[in-house]
């Protein structure tokens, strides 16, 4: 009974030390009394949001295919709908509304990471005991390479990706216990079932975990001579693959085809397949022809093989699997864009230790770690190596990728409780310690090495103050930040911009969209409710579009630039300040010049300034580099064909046509169009701006047109800018504000 109530208590303290690591950012997440601001990352928080957003409109559908996605296409998603509708479920349950959806939902991936505890706990329980179950969830709930992709307001699939992978990772090694009784191993592996669906409708990626578990799970088996085992497996794999199958076809097209390895596709439903086939023959082999251990694991790697190479003779699956591969070995010219998919080791050492602790040193050495602390190791041995392999195999991916650090972290956090534990046993051997003093020791040493890890205890402190309400919200809080500037910014594009259809509407496709940088299309997809082209899925949902809207930015041809638009159908373009736009570039003469022209270059005549801003806030890439002092973050320019000033002059004559644009980061500048009149005694000016606009962005005057040394007003409409209309401009008869007496 006392070991039972320590076990709820020890375990009560993992969840209230989880949650209190994954509020330390609150206060960013939620800046102001109707704000929420999700955790930005690569901003994949953000198209979740949208998923969940829509299954919660549309209860309980989710959005297999986004016409807001590769515009004007559309596409289908590449995510799979399970963690995007548990979101909507639970904003459901709670009761949530539209104006408090964000709030509810902002909360689940902390409450992920607490259930994730229990999977590890079990797996520390099955290899030395309860104790260091709870000191593995401590440490689970403690690290950064799992907390930073928890945190409230993280709507990123990660924290669903860890619950769903350690449960799966917990049923593999439960599946090879010696235990041999039908109802025993049927329940396991039913639940091996559950789990390996609940992965691949979680994550695209989960091939990672099912390539390693299935092939593990096989071949200790088939060393074991378990028949009963790999006949279970065989079955268990098959149902999971069937009831993946309805979720692998998509609604639409998918880059890479129906077998590609991006998304949730048929690829995953034959991997399923042939595992359950090796598993199945391997256990037919061994009834027929029964041999040594060493023979029968050598019959499942060729199995593996011979089904391997039959999927790289068929076209389809052959492409999928290359793609799988040219991700993970980096051939993907994607993935040198990404932070999240550099090597570990690849930053400064403090980064490193923020990660995984100092923990991170010895991660080479878990898989030992792991073997020699197992108590359990000669009860349920094969157990035991399946889990010290996948410290092998996910701690190599980590070393080269970051984003595998949450996937080692379920298994890694036991290997890691386990170091002090030995450390201390190994001095015990010379030094008489009490098995008190060796777990007081032990757990020193276990925080000491997690402490470059945790968040400094004042940050979660004054999060606790600020969820109590002690702490007074901030004014305009959210532009403090790159992300809540964002997010003021898409609020702004929402209230300036026409409604689209396409945002909650199921079929629906809007007309129109937004071009913008793509790291930030999700975000303004998200908050602007608006169709943009390009975004965080760069070239996995629609290699043509994302291309041709990458591009844009960089061309330095106006009339290229506008036929850009004119294929993409946009109608707005968003810049932000970006350094690496090389001078004279289409996004660093809207963002830096305004359109205005130089004394190379004549200004652009089809992209009218709308607004820019927000004041006060920060662009986006303030995160990764410095930005100049004043620099304005966002400026949305709508695409016009620009009216026509069509003005008499006599042959030769220079003609400028000129106009003051007032702001509402309160700066003025002028835009300038100068020609010269044909033979014929015309001269045209095409402008983008109306006079007397209503937009943040506008002029109260009308444009000052000189002729020679003569100047006349003219009135330009909203109508004649956005249709192209020409607008006769008739020389002044002798009339017309003379060059000494300007207009003031």
């Amino acid at each position: 009974m006392l070991a039972r109530v320590g076990i709820a208590v020890g375990l009560t303290a993992v969840c209230l030390l989880s949650l209190g690591v994954r509020i330390e950012p609150v206060r960013s997440v939620f800046p102001e009394a109707d704000m929420v601001v999700f955790h930005f990352g690569d901003a994949d928080s953000y198209y979740h949001a949208r998923g969940a957003r829509w299954s919660f409109e549309n209860y309980p559908h989710s959005l297999r295919f986004d016409p807001q996605l590769n515009f004007p296409d559309g596409a289908a998603s590449i995510q799979p709908p399970l963690w995007d509708l548990t979101l909507a479920t639970v904003a459901h349950g709670l009761g949530a509304d539209s104006e408090s959806f964000e709030r509810v939902v902002a909360w689940v991936a902390p409450a992920c990471a607490i259930l994730t505890t229990i999977p590890i706990f079990w797996i520390g329980r099955r290899v030395r005991g309860p104790a260091l179950g709870i000191g593995a969830a401590a440490l689970y709930a403690g690290l950064s390479a799992s907390a930073a992709r928890s945190t409230v307001g993280n709507l990123d699939h990660h924290a669903a990706q860890s619950l769903a992978g350690a449960w799966l990772l917990l049923g593999y090694a439960a599946a090879l216990d010696p235990q041999r009784s039908i109802p025993g191993t049927a329940v396991r592996f039913v639940g091996l079932a559950l789990a390996r669906l609940a992965v691949l409708l979680v994550w695209q990626g989960s091939l990672f975990y099912l390539v390693y578990g299935e092939l593990a799970l096989v071949l200790l088996a088939a060393r074991s001579g378990r028949r009963d085992l790999l006949l279970a497996n065989a079955a268990s794999t098959a149902v999971t693959a069937v009831l993946v199958s309805p979720f692998a076809e998509h609604a639409g097209p998918v880059i890479g085809g129906p077998y590609t390895a991006v998304a949730l596709s048929r690829l995953h439903v034959v991997a399923l397949g042939s595992a359950a086939a090796v598993s199945a023959a391997a256990a037919i082999l061994d009834a027929r022809r029964p041999t040594v251990s060493g023979v029968r694991v050598a019959r499942v790697v060729g199995l593996g093989i011979a089904i391997g190479a039959v999927l790289m003779l068929v076209p389809d699956s052959r492409a999928g699997i290359l793609e799988a591969f040219a991700f993970v070995g980096k051939t993907d010219p994607v993935v040198g864009t990404i932070s999240e998919l550099q090597p570990l080791f690849a930053r400064p050492l403090a980064s490193v230790t923020r990660q995984l602790g100092f923990y991170a040193l010895l991660l080479p050495v878990t898989p030992f770690v792991l073997w020699l602390g197992a108590r359990n190791r000669t009860k349920a041995p094969d157990g035991i190596l399946l889990l010290c392999g996948w410290l092998v195999y996910s701690g190599a991916f980590t070393l080269a990728q970051i984003r595998y650090s949450i996937d080692f972290a379920a298994v890694g956090s036991v290997a890691f409780a386990l170091v002090p534990v030995l450390i201390l046993e190994t001095a015990a051997r010379r030094i008489p310690l009490s098995p008190l003093a060796i777990r007081a020791g032990s757990f020193a040493l276990g925080v000491l090495l997690l402490w470059p890890s945790l968040p400094a205890p004042r940050k979660i402190t004054e999060s606790v103050r600020f969820l109590a309400g002690s702490a007074p919200l901030p004014h305009r809080g959210g532009l403090k930040s790159p992300s809540g500037t964002l997010v003021h910014f898409g609020r702004e594009l929402r209230a300036l911009t026409p409604e689209s259809a396409g945002a909650y509407e199921p079929g629906a496709r809007p007309t129109w969209s937004i071009l913008a940088w793509w790291a930030i299309g999700h975000t303004l997809r998200y908050v602007a409710e608006r169709p943009v082209i390009a975004d965080g899925f760069v070239s996995y949902v629609g290699e043509e579009n994302f291309r041709l809207a990458n591009d844009f930015y960089s061309l330095d041809s106006e009339p290229e630039a506008w036929e850009t638009t004119r294929a993409l159908q946009a109608r707005y373009v968003v810049t932000t300040h970006r350094a690496a736009l090389p001078p004279g570039s289409i996004g660093r003469r809207l963002h830096m010049e305004d359109g205005r022209g130089t004394r190379d270059r004549a200004p652009l005549e089809h992209f009218r300034l709308i607004t820019e801003g927000p004041h006060g806030g920060v662009p986006l890439t303030a995160i990764t580099g410095k930005v100049p002092k004043g620099a304005i973050p966002y400026k949305l320019f709508e695409v016009v064909p620009g009216a026509e000033l069509v003005v008499d002059a006599p042959p030769g004559a220079r003609v400028e046509a000129s106009i003051e644009i007032a702001t509402p980061t309160r700066r003025r500048f002028s835009w300038k169009r100068a020609a010269r009149a044909d033979d014929r005694g015309r001269a045209h000016l095409r402008v983008p701006y109306p006079t007397g606009g209503e937009t943040p962005a506008h002029s109260n005057r009308p444009y000052r047109v000189r002729i020679g040394d003569r100047f006349h007003d003219v009135e330009v409409s909203e109508e004649a800018v956005r249709s192209g209309t020409e607008v006769a401009v008739p020389a002044p008869a002798g009339g017309g504000a003379p060059r000494e007496n300007p207009r003031p």
